[in-house]
């Protein structure tokens, strides 16, 4: 009987620490994924700031872009890596705890801004383009006496018809 009482300690004392294992476990894992707020400016290699800059959390669908004076903020874990890219710079990656609110910069990469054609109504990679893609110097339309931009583009794209809604003039 006296082994009988023993299992049954062992048994009660268990079943309580297991409790209080699966009470505490919550507690452990919040701890471990402190959230934190990065903030910084993003800049050039001649301290300008960089606006229009994607930042992004690695492996998580959260993301900012920078303001027009290079400046960010975003919420991550400690233990998460951050992702800096922009057209025309080398994409950087650093990880959050690293991130102090100082200046990140970034280094220019002119491999891929032939990559681009900027057109009337967006971007295109140049690989995509199926049609003709024709352009015109500003300096040949301010040596010629019109009254608006687009009188100054009739007859200098082949193809392109400018037609005034109106009758009036300018």
């Amino acid at each position: 009987m006296n082994y009988f009482n023993l299992d049954k300690q062992k048994l009660i004392i268990g079943f309580c620490l297991s409790i209080i294992f699966t009470i505490c476990l919550p507690f452990v894992t919040v701890a471990s994924a402190q959230n934190v707020t990065v903030s910084g400016k993003v800049v050039d290699v001649n301290n300008a700031p960089i606006m229009g800059v994607n930042i992004a959390v690695m492996g998580e669908r959260r993301g900012v872009v920078s303001d027009l004076n290079g400046l960010f903020t975003i919420q991550a874990d400690k233990g998460k890596v951050i992702s800096f890219s922009c057209l025309g710079y080398k994409t950087r990656e650093l990880p959050a705890a690293e991130l102090t609110g100082g200046n990140i910069v970034l280094q220019d990469d002119a491999s891929v801004l032939d990559e681009l054609v900027v057109i009337g109504y967006g971007t295109k990679r140049k690989r995509d383009l199926t049609g003709s893609i024709a352009s015109i110097s500003s300096k040949d339309m301010e040596s010629t006496p019109v009254k608006d931009v687009l009188t100054a583009m009739q007859g200098r794209v082949a193809g392109v018809q400018i037609i005034s809604s109106s009758g009036a003039p300018g």
